[in-house]
């Protein structure tokens, strides 16, 4: 198992950080969910104009693309990755490559402030992915893509045990949604699927208490959530919540 997954679990990903409570995918956000007990950070990044890998969502900002924006236009509360990656030292992010043009510079900043081993690599581009991959020094963690992932749920609900671990060959983790295309993805057959293919399990976007306990009663390593002190109180500290 890599570094960035030896966090105890089950596993508490705060979805663009604790948004709750701050702005979405925000040094405070981030700091929120740190504070309330989530074991990683799931967030976005995209370049700028000038160059920067900043954190952000959405592909545009006021209707214009990211791409075409200076960092110093957009809003001072939106961060860069290098910015968020020195105010947490420690934190493990869960990165999603949203822009083709992200991938290697994002590669940079991992390779500069040598964050390898709390990096998880996501994107629903394989693609975008492997171009960031291909430019670390060392490697990091990684998560399906949805190329990945269609054939290994095909796989999973058919028992093709061969299909699975070749879809998920180059990866460390699946991170889903319960549904996709009305096929339930969660179930003891898929997850112990997935379980032998050798990688971890995390759904998003779980928010209900019942619903978690559901989940990591299944197998399930742990879930991507936008309320992290619920997440929290249920599956990393159950006593509390009876």
């Amino acid at each position: 198992m890599r570094e960035y997954f030896s966090e105890s679990q089950p596993h508490v990903l705060a979805h663009r950080g604790y948004a709750a409570s701050h702005p979405e995918n925000t040094l405070a956000a981030f700091a929120a969910a740190l504070d309330a007990g989530a074991t990683h950070i799931e967030t976005d990044v995209h370049l700028s104009k000038d160059g920067q890998v900043v954190i952000f969502h959405n592909d545009t900002y006021e209707g214009k693309p990211l791409i075409e924006w200076d960092r110093s236009a957009l809003p001072t509360h939106v961060p860069s990755m290098l910015e968020a990656l020195r105010a947490f030292p420690v934190a493990r992010f869960n990165v999603d490559v949203k822009s083709a043009e992200a991938a290697t510079p994002l590669a940079r900043i991992i390779n500069d402030e040598s964050a390898h081993d709390r990096i998880l690599l996501t994107s629903f581009s394989r693609a975008r992915r492997k171009s960031a991959v291909a430019a670390l020094t060392r490697p990091v963690a990684q998560s399906a893509a949805a190329a990945e992932f269609g054939p290994a749920l095909l796989g999973a609900k058919l028992g093709w045990s061969w299909l699975v671990k070749r879809a998920l060959r180059q990866v460390d983790a699946l991170q889903i949604p319960t549904r996709v295309l009305g096929l339930n993805t969660i179930t003891p057959r898929t997850i112990r699927a997935y379980r032998r293919a050798g990688v971890l399990v995390h759904v998003w976007t779980i928010n209900e208490a019942v619903q978690m306990s559901e989940l990591i009663s299944l197998g399930v390593n742990g879930v991507v959530t936008d309320e992290t002190p619920t997440a929290v109180k249920t599956l990393r500290n159950p006593a509390a919540s009876s």
